[in-house]
């Protein structure tokens, strides 16, 4: 399967829109200076089942979320607030939407795509985006 490109570890190498995509947040400063540091991320795959660990430089903690394509679940992000995310796969990208209970019911929109070693994933939430860009390692 074609999905499987995503599989391996990714580190961050630049992120484009991030102090307009955090004011659309509301993000406390304290989230801001975590947010806006270098993230890892590493894939990997169980059958049906993805796995996604999601690590923050300078950070001990990280999360894995387990999820199936197609079917809704409940998870924290990195820094611990409730959400529920549904992932698709739609043109060889993870097609991503998630709703966060701690802002208001807000949705974020997330897609990734990978071409050869590098990933972009862009970020938007109502009409503010992100685009971060990963290397595969």
């Amino acid at each position: 399967m074609v999905m499987e490109k995503f599989i391996g570890t990714w580190v961050e190498e630049g992120k484009e829109g991030f102090e307009e995509f955090a004011s659309a947040l509301n993000l406390s400063q304290e989230k801001r200076q975590m947010y806006n540091t270098k993230t890892r991320l590493q894939y990997s795959k169980d059958g049906n089942s993805w796995f996604l660990t999601v690590g923050v430089e300078g950070a001990s903690q990280e999360r894995t979320y387990n999820f199936t394509p197609g079917q809704e679940y409940a998870a924290a992000d990195i820094d611990g607030s409730s959400m529920t995310s549904l992932i698709n796969i739609e043109d060889d990208k993870f097609v991503e939407k998630h709703t966060f209970s701690s802002l208001a019911g807000a949705e974020m929109a997330i897609t990734r795509e990978v071409k050869g070693d590098y990933m972009t994933v862009t970020s938007n939430v109502g009409g503010n985006v992100l685009v971060t860009r990963y290397k595969r390692v």
